[in-house]
């Protein structure tokens, strides 16, 4: 990879506090003393063992373990609740109720009680020490807390290459959250509101797939690339467990979400065909493709493995032909790995 790509991903452009509204974040809550029993059977992630104030990400899967939705699961004292995209919620809701017989559970679509805003930035903490009292320092990632000054949940959870957090605000503490953050001082670092589009280039940026743009029920669990953070092999018995079980015996898929940059490429426009340059092999689809102002392209899509670390891809557009590099997700800090 040149050393000008390597500088000029999205992530090098990262603010010190963005944030940006997620309207429509999809919430569905399960209460009842059997609900982290019951959630645990059809999801990949250890349910169970979550205490009040702590969270995984899962795949909810199909029993041929293909993705049915791609969820972060947060436990309170008498709750679980669901966080994924818009319009999942009622899905998420019909499907889980029709394996409910006797079990002491109740599940319900929460989406409109509140608004969820997303934060992402190195001063992040900072700020809502000051605007809100929390100490986020001991936060581990997909921790919760509620603030004591203002009715706003905080979640931690990373969709980008810098620290984020999720704020759930019900719809009539809005304002008064919001002037949590006008701080007089003019020292103090301002938090910046982002577009859509710059905050969809960092998220590709980071490798993380959106389920219903990248990811969907054709795709097994593993082809998402997040094993190591939403699948565990020790928690027992689930739906789709078999699969996928199975697949990590094997040891691979044969495609996998993969990341791609490319330079010189605004027009490239997704979705995608490509192939691999050295043999003109198809090796898959681009489905999502992101820059900001004064960067490289990237994009991510569900690649054979074949286009491993490093491999020359080719993309061929409405608006041309694209070269560009299978190259790692930015990391937690906003660096790269080397490629």
């Amino acid at each position: 990879m040149s050393s000008e790509l390597s500088l000029n991903r999205p992530s090098a452009f990262l603010p010190a506090a963005g944030w940006i509204a997620w309207p429509g974040r999809s919430q569905v809550r399960l209460t009842g003393a059997d609900r982290a029993k019951f959630l645990h059977n059809f999801c990949t992630n250890d349910i169970k063992k979550l205490q009040p104030g702590q969270g995984c990400e899962a795949f909810l899967t199909s029993i041929k373990g293909r993705i049915l939705g791609h969820i972060f699961v947060f436990a309170g004292s008498d709750d679980l609740v669901i966080d994924t995209v818009p319009g999942e919620d009622v899905k998420i809701r019909d499907h889980l109720d029709r394996f409910l017989i006797t079990e002491d559970v109740q599940i319900e679509v929460i989406t409109e009680r509140s608004r969820c805003v997303y934060l992402f930035g190195r001063d992040w903490p900072a700020l809502l020490q000051a605007g809100l009292g929390l100490d986020l320092a001991p936060l581990g990632p997909f921790g919760h807390v509620t603030a004591k000054s203002r009715p706003v949940t905080v979640r931690r959870f990373d969709v980008t290459a810098a620290q984020g957090f999720e704020l759930v605000i019900p719809h009539e503490a809005v304002e008064s959250v919001v002037s949590a953050f006008e701080f007089p001082d003019p020292e103090r670092p301002r938090p910046v509101q982002v577009s859509a589009t710059d905050f969809e280039a960092w998220r590709i940026d980071a490798g993380f797939p959106m389920y219903g743009v990248d990811l969907s029920d054709e795709h097994l669990a593993q082809e998402a690339a997040r094993t190591q953070k939403a699948i565990s092999f020790t928690k027992g018995c689930y739906l789709g467990q078999e699969p996928i079980a199975r697949i990590d015996a094997l040891g691979h898929v044969n495609r996998e979400s993969r990341l791609v940059a490319f330079e010189n490429s605004a027009g490239l426009k997704a979705p995608v065909k490509v192939v691999l340059a050295s043999t003109q092999a198809d090796v898959g689809t681009l489905s999502s493709v992101g820059r900001v102002d004064g960067s490289a392209t990237v994009a991510i899509g569900m690649l054979r493995t074949t286009a491993t670390l490093g491999s020359a891809i080719r993309a061929v557009g409405e608006a041309g032909e694209f070269m560009g590099e299978v190259v790692t997700p930015a990391l937690a800090d906003g660096a790269r790995a080397e490629t």
